[in-house]
């Protein structure tokens, strides 16, 4: 038997001292990391993305969202709020507060004045109620001008996606922020164009586009030089679908929406249910607010449920 080397017993020695135990890791091919059992720092990004219909995401070329979905959680046939028009002022006000039209008050775009300032966004919370860094980066001006509140987060570029995407993926690479929200806005511009429907060649463009979008995203967060230190979650949904040119209507092709969490530690499979509920886009905030290891009041009502499931 060859002796032991004293180098090599030393750096075994200072390695077992140093990590205290052996983890098991996982890849996760979504977002380039591996999740393991030790203490890592959370981060969430909740991609936003405008009056894209879950048939046409489900026809268009999405390599990156496919990933998503298949390493994660997702939900096909979720729905919108369902007390007022399908409109963006109403749907990512839900989102974002995790209340329905009927408790924070903006009923259609521009109805601003009728807000309920009681009910905070899920970064609002993120940032005083949890003290995380957060940051927003979005297409639609009204997100910053009139929907999330002024004092919650640094803010990002009104742009377009493309502006918008290049600068956050920047971002990414070296920023600390806990919480991250972009929107984007490419399905819902064509929709209005040429029709939501998913047999429209030009809308089902416009989600390759955003795929590639969020691809970029990704790489960014797996190029981060503390991503071995860190877990992630991407939660995306939409604030409507659409109707022939339009949306707005309380129907079927305009209240269908979808939502994927996925990232580390998250099963895969489609997001349960009980049978007799159905999967809202305002099951993002509280889902989002579990993740991030922040406590749900029951002052703040929220009308969602987390949706979260964590894999053994």
């Amino acid at each position: 038997m060859n002796p032991i080397n004293p180098q090599y017993l030393a750096m075994l020695t200072l390695c077992l001292l140093v990590t205290g135990c052996a983890f098991e890791s996982e890849s996760n091919p979504a977002t380039g990391s591996t999740q393991s059992s030790s203490s890592k720092t959370r981060h969430v990004l909740v991609i936003g993305i405008d009056g894209a219909r879950p048939d046409a995401l489900l026809q268009a070329s999405t390599p990156n969202l496919d990933k998503l979905i298949e390493n994660g959680l997702w939900a096909p046939a979720a729905t919108t709020q369902l007390s007022s028009a399908t409109s963006s002022g109403p749907g990512w006000m839900s989102i974002l507060t995790g209340v329905s039209p009927e408790k924070h008050g903006v009923i259609a775009n521009g109805f601003y004045l009728l807000r309920n300032t009681d009910y905070k966004t899920f970064v609002w919370h993120a940032h005083h109620t949890g003290d995380l860094a957060t940051r927003v980066s979005v297409t639609w001006a009204e997100l910053l001008d009139d929907i999330i509140e002024e004092d919650a987060y640094d803010r990002g570029a009104v742009d377009s996606d493309e502006g918008t995407t290049e600068k956050l993926a920047t971002s990414l690479l070296t920023e600390q922020h806990r919480l991250i929200f972009i929107h984007l806005d490419a399905p819902d511009h064509a929709g209005h164009s040429s029709g939501f429907s998913a047999d429209n060649p030009d809308y089902l463009e416009a989600f390759t586009t955003i795929d590639a979008q969020v691809g970029r995203l990704l790489d960014a967060i797996a190029g981060r030089p503390t991503r071995g230190d860190e877990e992630w979650l991407v939660a995306m949904t939409t604030d409507h679908g659409g109707d022939s040119l339009g949306h707005g209507s309380l129907n079927k092709e305009c209240q269908t929406i979808w939502v994927i969490l996925s990232g580390d530690g998250i099963k895969a499979g489609e997001i349960p249910t009980d049978g007799t509920e159905v999967v809202s886009h305002m099951d993002v905030f509280p889902s989002v607010m579990e993740y991030l290891n922040i406590e749900i009041e029951p002052q703040w009502q929220l009308e969602g449920s987390s949706r979260l499931q964590f894999s053994d």
